[in-house]
């Protein structure tokens, strides 16, 4: 693994989507069996769709395409959210466990929604002055919404990357 990324199993927004993911699919053990393969297929392929979207935005490096699946993220979360009303419309499984479902669902729309604002505000350059990684190899702090650096730069990084703008600024200005 390259130095300062960390695994994807590392990456809290992939946890907390993975647990929710869990939940959605213990609703899905109660389904009746009229809806294996209906109701249940798609909510089956939504709840896969929230962290492989997260996994695949993680493996990319180019803010805009991990934006983008992080979007597509979210939309299969509605999607659940969706399907988690219409269980409770038709009174397939526990009413509290639905609504506790559609709550942790709304809880992580906010923090997909957090972690594209920190995505947006990376690519400008307001969070990325101490580090060398892309923002999305950052910790996704617990609960706060913040992004935490997860390596500093070294002070051996520090004096090459200095010397490597250096360099720029000298081949920019020669006549």
């Amino acid at each position: 693994m390259e130095e300062g990324r960390f695994k994807l199993d590392d990456f809290e927004l992939y946890q907390v989507a993975r647990e929710f993911r869990k939940k959605a699919y213990k609703l899905l053990r109660q389904l009746p069996p009229k809806e294996k393969y209906a109701l249940g297929q798609q909510m089956r392929k939504a709840a896969v769709s929230v962290t492989n979207n997260i996994a695949e935005g993680h493996g990319r490096w180019h803010y805009q395409e991990n934006i983008r699946f992080c979007q597509i993220s979210r939309g299969s979360i509605e999607e659940l959210i969706d399907d988690f009303n219409t269980c409770d419309d038709e009174a397939y499984g526990d009413h509290l466990f639905v609504e506790a479902l559609k709550t942790e669902a709304y809880e992580l729309i906010r923090r997909v929604n957090g972690y594209i604002a920190y995505l947006r505000k990376s690519k400008q350059g307001e969070y990325h002055t101490t580090t060398h990684h892309p923002p999305h190899h950052h910790a996704y702090c617990r609960g706060t919404g913040s992004i935490w650096p997860r390596k500093i730069i070294s002070s051996s990084s520090l004096m090459m990357i200095r010397g490597v703008t250096m360099s720029i600024r000298l081949w920019a200005s020669r006549p």
